[in-house]
């Protein structure tokens, strides 16, 4: 599985997931760091008004990175499951070291 450098790299991976219309409908937010190659925070705020925050994991397939829409974005663990950027964080952090989904 290839990984990314950074956030930019991934946003020219999955475009359509980072288009301005995506993010204005369901009012989202990304973090600008990249862990391990592959996972990063991001939050949307709900009909109730209130900011959540998951896990991503992007995921790359193919060996060239100048395919558009070869990778893929997931959800680790439940959507919206976090208050904090800082609990989403610390659960990227422990799967960094080997923790399990």
């Amino acid at each position: 599985m290839m990984t990314f450098a950074n956030m930019d790299e991934v946003r020219q991976a999955v475009p359509i997931w980072f288009s301005s219309g995506t993010m204005q409908f369901f009012k989202s937010r990304v973090g600008s760091e990249l862990y391990g190659g592959r996972y990063f925070v991001s939050s949307e705020r709900g009909p109730d008004g209130i900011r959540r925050y998951s896990v991503r994991e992007v995921t790359n397939t193919t060996l060239d990175p100048t395919i558009a829409r070869s990778a893929h974005i997931q959800t680790i663990g439940v959507f919206g499951g976090y208050e904090t950027a800082s609990q989403a964080e610390a659960e990227i952090k422990r799967l960094l070291k080997g923790g399990s989904q």
